[in-house]
């Protein structure tokens, strides 16, 4: 007997005497059974199967969106089937990354089964050994196959060495490994994939965004029309119930009728005396389609303030009185309806009121493409200066925190849940707008903002806008009216500031016919019609004789915030200046049938014939 076999056979004495007065050495307790993983792996087969379903069911959508893509008319309605197709597309992908997920999932539960059946065969072994252990070192004989049997197994068990089963086991572990590591580059070609989809959709979405401008703002006046009628909605929801149903009615009856105004050259900004003369009405501005309530911000104002140098900090020390910024507001989180909680960085992030991107030169565009972009001097919407969209981000994030459960559309504000504005988040990060005089808990400030606030003398009180029937209206200290005159850009291609109309010629004996008019007539003024018809009747029996005379009162924006009926005993009563302009173009729209002699803005000067 050699030295080295007898060394050999004394090591597995050892061996074996350790292991006895050892329970169970290396049996490590496992987590799971191979029946609980093995239910797991059905469960994933199942998932699998599902993900795969909905891959086909995709895949034929998108042949139905590039059949609609094909057939579709150039113009928006191929920019918007192109963006159906692009959305598609990015289920699809969002799918397929899914699916390879479950597929490594499912491998890495098959490779832990593997593992916990071998570790049981081995524990197996293992304990039926210890049974006969205990006769067996005394007795053991050196040259008896079964100790090198034995001896075999433990140096697998302790010493890591392998048999055959063993070596099978790790072979199909390895090339579970190998499947599993080959899977990250086709996860990696996907992601590239997603990243290009995406950015196409940014671009399909921002061409979109600028064609539905060129429609709210155009020269074609039905299609103006019809893009407009929803941007009234943002105002809809500031004012009253009664006051928004007026103004979603003329909103309608514009658009029926093509929403003709006499457009004038000009217009005399004073009031005449007009003591029992005919009179007739000029003005400038279109409250009903185009430039929003007028009150707060106006992003077209802030446009022109950011081009003149003004900072966002500015701009909102501008527009709203008395204010201060203060930052911290970066966990809150706000409901948006359509998309759930959102944290408010990222609501912000997703802002769709203005572009997302900034205007900048070469060298900005190359260093941070994802801020800015070259200026195309024929588009409105690709770009605009960075200051005036970080001033609206401020403000949208306010606005948010103040309305915490919010609409996503122009009814609130429009969130379209990208994350195209995230330089303007970041560099305004948590930052909102406070007063010492909001009712708000915080003082955070109700942010009211809109298209173009100007009609020639700068924004409007906010009590001039949402008044009641009396020219009573909603205060707030920090949305009180500033001329901006000196740089808001005017709504471009809209009824701005510099579009102005003109009524025919009217008597005194019609006036007092509108009031009886709205007296009578409720039904004609919608579903608050008699609480305007009520209002009128007590007006006119403390009038007590026929209106002689009508004076104007305004506020410093020269929009008409009351009007004074005046009788010749010198009685007076009182109409708010938006019900007065909802009077009067109820009255001619029932007399001629149009829109011709409509008050379409609250900043109107009488003059007598």
């Amino acid at each position: 007997m050699t030295i080295k076999f007898t060394l050999k056979k004394l090591l597995i004495i050892l061996l074996i005497a350790a292991v006895g007065f050892t329970p169970f050495i290396n049996i490590t307790p496992q987590a799971q059974t191979a029946a609980e993983i093995q239910k797991e792996i059905d469960d994933q087969k199942a998932q699998l199967e599902a993900t795969k379903n909905d891959i086909s069911n995709l895949q034929t959508e998108i042949e139905n969106s590039q059949a609609n893509l094909a057939n579709a008319e150039e113009g928006l309605p191929k920019l918007q089937a192109e963006l159906e197709a692009n959305v598609k597309e990015l289920e699809l992908n969002k799918k397929q990354l899914e699916l390879l997920k479950q597929e490594n999932d499912l491998k890495e539960s098959i490779k832990q089964k593997l593992i916990v059946e071998q570790q049981g065969a081995l524990d197996s072994a293992y304990q039926q050994w210890r049974i006969k252990k205990d006769s067996f070192v005394s007795s053991a004989n050196l040259d008896d196959p079964r100790m090198n049997n034995m001896g075999t197994f433990l140096a697998s068990k302790i010493l890591g060495y392998s048999d055959d089963g063993i070596k099978e086991v790790g072979t199909q572990i390895e090339d579970l490994n190998n499947q599993i590591n080959a899977s990250e580059s086709a996860v990696g070609s996907l992601e590239n994939k997603k990243n290009e989809l995406e950015a196409k959709k940014q671009q399909i979405e921002e061409a979109i965004a600028y064609y539905n401008y060129v429609i709210a703002s155009g020269g074609n006046q039905i299609g103006e029309l019809e893009g407009e009628i929803s941007a009234i909605n943002r105002t809809i929801n500031e004012l009253s119930a009664a006051q928004s149903e007026a103004l979603r009615r003329q909103a309608e009856i514009a658009q029926q009728t093509g929403g003709g105004g006499q457009s004038v050259g000009g217009c005399g900004i004073y009031d005449d005396n007009n003591l029992n003369n005919s009179i007739y009405f000029c003005g400038f501005g279109d409250d009903i389609n185009s430039q929003g309530h007028q009150v707060g911000l106006s992003q077209w104002g802030a446009f022109g303030a950011a081009q003149t140098g003004m900072s966002a900090s500015q701009i909102l020390a501008f527009y709203y009185n008395g204010v201060y910024l203060e930052g911290g507001y970066e966990n809150r989180t706000v409901n948006v309806s359509g998309y759930g909680p959102r944290n408010i960085e990222e609501y912000v992030a997703g802002q769709g009121e203005v572009p997302g991107r900034a205007c900048g030169s070469t060298q900005q565009v190359s260093e941070n493409p994802n801020k800015y972009v070259i200026d195309n001097p024929n588009l409105l919407w690709d770009c605009w200066p960075e200051e005036a969209i970080k001033a609206q981000v401020i403000a949208y994030r306010t606005y948010a925190l103040y309305n915490p459960n919010i609409c996503s559309t122009a009814s609130c504000q429009v969130y379209n849940g990208s994350n195209y504005s995230s330089w303007a988040a970041l560099e305004t990060r948590g930052i909102v707008i406070k007063h010492s005089n909001s009712i708000h808990s915080e003082k955070i400030i109700n942010s009211l903002y809109s298209a173009d606030n100007n009609q020639g003398w700068g924004t409007a009180n906010s009590d001039t806008m949402f008044q009641e029937y009396d020219g009573t209206g909603a205060y707030y200290p920090y949305l009180q009216s500033v001329n901006d005159s000196a740089f808001a850009v005017p709504l471009p291609g809209g009824r701005n500031k510099n579009w102005s109309y003109k009524t025919s010629n009217y008597t005194m004996h019609q006036v007092n016919e509108m009031i009886d008019f709205v007296i009578n007539n409720p039904s004609s003024f919608g579903p608050y019609g008699q609480e305007f018809s009520n209002y009128t009747r007590n007006m006119q029996n403390d009038l007590g004789e026929a209106v002689t005379k009508i004076e104007l009162e305004r506020d410093p924006s020269k929009r008409v915030k009351k009007v004074w009926f005046k009788t010749a005993n010198g009685n007076t009563a009182v109409m708010g200046g938006y019900w007065f302009t909802y009077m009067w173009n109820m009255y001619t729209y029932s007399r001629d049938g149009n829109t011709v002699n409509w008050l379409w803005s609250q900043t109107f000067f009488l003059h007598i014939v």
